[in-house]
């Protein structure tokens, strides 16, 4: 009969795991040699669990020596799971004289996902979003290991995916994950919130007296009225406004209550930047000789995020 560890025990594991990745990826670049010693696995393996064990200097006691001993092995069997070792081993050792931790490892196999499946908190979104939230989970190719990092990374795909097809408000719900230990396996069941699908209105100002003309924030959509919403519409909206040069900070978002019409408009919060610059510089050049150049900037004067610039160059020709 098969053994299966329900949701909490597997997210638990899953989570713990996820902090084994961060803490391996740091661990590869702030922290030297430790001394526990490890044995039981792989080159491979050890240079990995070695790689997210602190940094510390050698232990002088046995006491010292146990507790280090026992923090290593917590983060060893963090990391083994995150790379869906299940069913690893981790023990500790005390060598006496010296005092040096080690750990005995025994990895077991490593676990394989298996086709995952997909739910909805409420009514399903529109078939395309569904179908594109799907494909986004097809990245967990089945027999492939049940690597931790990879089920989040798939999840976060599909909710973008749903966002993609008019869904801004998309998120994660409950997450069931099944570790059974008879077939070493993995099934991943991921339940995702869609919310309500949403249509684009008008592009506003935040602020009555932004300094742009309203008939040019009209201009800056580039949907038609009722287009279901695109994160890549809304950006490019606020990359546009950026590249100008003439705002220090400009955002984009949803408005956070559909109109009458049942559209959400997309609301501008800019600041503008130093509207008048004025810059100086001068060199030497044995071509040239000395010189001066100065430029002088003056940012959206029509209220149209333009920007004048006028420069000067005076030089002394030398042969």
């Amino acid at each position: 009969m098969s053994r299966c560890f329900s949701s909490p025990t597997a997210l638990r594991a899953l989570r713990s795991g996820v902090a084994a990745l961060a803490l391996a990826a740091l661990g590869g670049l702030a922290w030297a040699d430790t001394p526990v010693a490890i044995s039981g696995v792989g080159n491979g393996l050890r240079n990995d669990i070695e790689a997210i064990l602190p940094d510390r200097d050698a232990p002088l006691t046995v006491f010292d020596s146990e507790r280090l001993a026992l923090e290593a092995a917590d983060r060893a069997r963090a990391f083994l799971r995150s790379e869906g070792y299940y069913a690893a081993i981790v023990d500790t050792e005390v060598d006496e004289d010296p005092p040096l931790p080690r750990l005995v490892i025994e990895a077991g196999p490593q676990f394989s996902l298996r086709p995952p499946q997909l739910a909805f908190t409420d009514d399903p979104p529109a078939p395309e979003a569904v179908r594109a939230a799907q494909e986004a989970l097809a990245r967990l190719e089945t027999g492939a290991p049940a690597r931790a990092g990879d089920v989040l990374a798939a999840e976060a795909a599909a909710i973008a995916a749903l966002r993609a097809n008019g869904y801004p408000d998309a998120e994660a719900g409950d997450r069931r994950i099944v570790v059974d230990h008879a077939i070493t396996a993995m099934l991943a069941t991921f339940t995702l919130r869609p919310g309500p699908r949403v249509r684009l209105g008008d592009v506003v100002l935040a602020e009555a007296d932004d300094p742009l003309r309203p008939s040019y924030v009209e201009k800056l959509d580039g949907w038609e009225r009722g287009d279901f919403y695109s994160p890549d519409a809304v950006g490019d909206v606020r990359r546009s406004l950026a590249s100008t040069g003439a705002f220090s900070i400009v955002t984009a978002d949803l408005a956070d209550e559909a109109g009458a019409d049942g559209l959400r408009d997309v609301v501008l919060d800019i600041e503008p930047a130093e509207p008048r610059v004025l810059e100086l510089g001068a060199g030497w050049s044995s071509t040239e000789g000395a010189g001066v150049e100065a430029e002088w900037t003056r940012r959206n004067i029509t209220r149209r995020a333009d920007t004048l610039t006028i420069g000067a160059i005076i030089a002394e020709q030398e042969q």
